[in-house]
C-alpha cells in the first residue's frame, strides 16, 4: 500500500511539472495577453510563402 500512496506522488508531481508551463501560456492565450503575438506570427506564416517562379 505504501508503493501506491508513493506511485500516486510521483505521478501528480510529474503531471504538475509538465502541466504548469502549459498553464501558464494558456492563461496567457486565454486572456487575451498574447494577441498581438497571435497576430505577427499570423502575418509572418502569410507572408513566409513561397512565390512560384513564372515560365
Amino acid at each position: 500500500m505504501p508503493w501506491l500512496m508513493l506511485l500516486v506522488v510521483a505521478v501528480m508531481g510529474l503531471n504538475h511539472w509538465l502541466m504548469e508551463p502549459l498553464l501558464k501560456l494558456g492563461t496567457g492565450l486565454f486572456e487575451g495577453r498574447s494577441i498581438g503575438w497571435l497576430l505577427l506570427g499570423v502575418v509572418v506564416w502569410i507572408t513566409a510563402g513561397s512565390v512560384a517562379p513564372k515560365r
